[in-house]
């Protein structure tokens, strides 16, 4: 994957050759019976009583102090009441796929590869539409690729579709934390929009992955400086210089310069 992320960093270089080289190197009834002579009591009503004496003996012998003392009467012994158990917890038990389950082939690494490449090379040209496309069939094959989705994000920022930009690097990032290209692309469109502290923060992030990353180094202290942290500055430039990288000697010339003015 790092041949895929040198490619994009010399393309988006070669893509902006008119950008001075210091300014970004990168949720519950009763019914009464009425008009019956007083004195009588219909069948109904005494077979009603009876039922009602019923129901309350029956409730009464459920009060577990009444039903003692009406057994004590009797000398008879309370039976020991029934205690309910919880049935045991089963043990958890690891879900099986159905049989008939089908699981999907892994990737083909080699074709994700080749869709990598031409979105890489259709990227360098300047077509778009293209780049776009190649890497979104290399999503197709593997969702999980944060490296198409770095890409989309080039092309996007590249198109002037700063949100859309984002929202790539964000998914990259999210894909993979450990991804300091995205970190160091999300903090170029930060400090490119204004949002400075935003932006150290991400070179930050992306230079502590990386140590050794020239670009984000570069861009590093240009946003300290910007930000009026000059001393900061001037010793993030003198580490660029220190480092010497190579593929960046066209501009090692200006920093030098640029950091000779420094207190």
């Amino acid at each position: 994957m790092s041949l895929i992320n040198e490619a994009l960093k010399k393309a988006a270089r070669e893509t902006g050759p008119d950008e001075d080289a210091l300014q970004h190197a990168y949720p519950q009834k009763i019914f009464f019976i009425a008009g019956r002579p007083p004195g009588r009591r219909p069948l109904t009503m005494v077979l009603g009583g009876v039922a009602v004496l019923a129901g309350l003996a029956a409730l009464a012998w459920q009060a577990e102090p009444v039903r003692h003392w009406l057994l004590g009467i009797t000398g008879e012994r309370p039976a020991s009441r029934s205690v309910a158990t919880a049935p045991p917890v089963p043990e958890s038990v690891e879900p099986k796929p159905p049989a008939d389950v089908v699981q999907p082939p892994p990737p083909d690494r080699a074709e994700i590869e080749r869709r990598l490449q031409a979105a890489v090379a259709a990227f360098r040209k300047g077509d778009w539409e293209p780049a776009r496309a190649a890497f979104a069939a290399a999503l197709e094959l593997d969702p999980s690729l944060a490296a198409a989705h770095n890409g989309l994000g080039l092309i996007e920022k590249a198109r002037g579709n700063s949100e859309q930009a984002e929202s790539h690097y964000l998914e990259a990032i999210r894909l993979d934390s450990r991804y300091a290209e995205a970190h160091n692309n999300l903090a170029l469109l930060y400090d490119q929009r204004g949002e400075t502290d935003r932006a150290i923060a991400e070179y930050s992030t992306a230079l502590s992955l990386r140590p050794e990353y020239p670009e984000a180094r570069l861009n590093y202290a240009i946003a300290l400086e910007r930000s009026g942290r000059r001393a900061e500055a001037k010793r993030e430039y003198q580490k660029f210089l220190a480092a010497n990288p190579p593929e960046l000697a066209d501009v090692a010339g200006k920093v030098k310069a640029h950091v000779a003015q420094f207190p």
